[in-house]
């Protein structure tokens, strides 16, 4: 059964408590949107009795889309700095921050859609869903996150057997980590093994064998396959296009707001020959004078 998500993140959890700190101490004007991840963002979120040394943070930077919110953020050196300053780094006592690259965080393509944002202070926390979190760990998979997986599962029954399957097939390319031009892809600190330790959480948790090949790889293969195997062509298009409208459509298209939309995407796809059917159903909709000429032009080519 899903989890609620996404939820207000305990703060006033030891992870949440250094992370509100890290908040107050970024300077105004280097307000930073911070990716949290590991053992510290599951325990502010689904799991208060996952234990954490750190917190895994990484400073959310995209150099191909700045964001207004945060103009001038801090990069990761800047950000370590900043935690040396304030004793908030390894070694100065207590829970500190792992200062991260967003590269060490690898659980798939689909995270940022669901991940929960709260503003705390002067930086943004960006905190993946658990199931992305948990993906992540299995390219490592030590003592520590076998604990997380176990703790998880015990106070929410998260995931299910079919939730874990299902995000690692959506994260099936987590799976190719190894190429013969540039060997391993290391996660964190040692090569993944997200293979080798994939079979091992699904005995673990649910005491169930399974294949990555067969469960995870081969599904996919044949979605993907399959998706790509009856192509249309420009002739199919273009004998759907010369196809009068249904009076279904017709119909659907009365009226206005979401229905106006839908005339509007009408009116910028089809001749202005079909465009006249709309007309006739209902007078109102009609098309101004540069988009009849718009598209007799697109009809004499």
């Amino acid at each position: 059964m899903p989890i609620k998500w996404p939820i207000d993140p305990d703060l006033t959890l030891p992870a949440g408590v250094l992370l509100t700190r890290l908040g107050e101490v970024i300077p105004l004007q280097r307000q930073t949107r911070i990716l949290v991840f590991g053992s510290a963002a599951l325990q502010i979120t689904v799991a208060p009795a996952v234990l954490s040394a750190d917190a895994d943070v990484a400073p959310d930077l995209d150099p191909f889309e700045p964001s207004r919110e945060f103009p001038n953020p801090l990069n990761r050196s800047e950000l370590a700095a900043l935690a040396v300053a304030h004793k908030m780094a390894k070694g100065q006592g207590g829970l500190y921050l792992h200062i991260c690259s967003m590269e060490a965080f690898d659980p798939g393509t689909l995270y940022p859609s669901r991940a929960l944002k709260k503003q705390v202070g002067n930086c943004q926390l960006v905190i993946p869903h658990p199931i992305d979190i948990l993906v992540a760990k299995l390219h490592r998979y030590d003592a520590k996150d076998r604990e997380d997986f176990r703790e998880v599962f015990r106070q929410t029954g998260f995931p299910t057997f079919d939730d874990l399957l299902t995000a690692l097939r959506q994260a099936h390319r987590v799976f190719n980590k190894t190429a013969p031009s540039h060997g391993d892809m290391p996660s964190q600190h040692d090569p993944s093994k997200i293979s080798e330790n994939t079979p091992q959480v699904f005995l673990d948790l649910y005491g169930r064998e399974i294949s990555v090949q067969r469960d995870i790889i081969a599904p996919v293969k044949r979605a993907i396959e399959e998706s790509y195997s009856h192509p249309v062509s420009s002739t199919q298009i273009s004998a759907l296009a010369a196809q009068p409208l249904s009076s279904e459509n017709l119909a659907a298209l009365k009226g206005g707001g979401e229905n106006r939309a839908k005339l509007s995407r009408l009116e910028e796809e089809l001749p202005v020959s079909h465009m006249a059917e709309v007309k006739a159903n209902d007078p109102s909709q009609s098309l101004p004078p540069d988009r009849i000429a718009r598209n007799d032009d697109r009809e004499r080519k």
